[in-house]
């Protein structure tokens, strides 16, 4: 089964910005999903510094 990026999405919904208690897909902040084979690079923006 190929990776891409929705399935990456898909998992990432399930993931809370635990100060906010919101997703981050929601949220918006995914900026970029990149996958070479099965490695899968994500970047993130977080919501607060620290």
């Amino acid at each position: 089964m190929a990776v891409t990026k929705e399935k990456v999405l898909d998992v990432l919904k399930k993931v809370k910005d635990p100060g906010l208690n919101k997703g981050l897909v929601e949220l918006g902040m995914i900026k970029d999903i990149e996958i070479a084979g099965s490695a899968v690079r994500v970047t993130v923006a977080l919501t607060m510094a620290g």
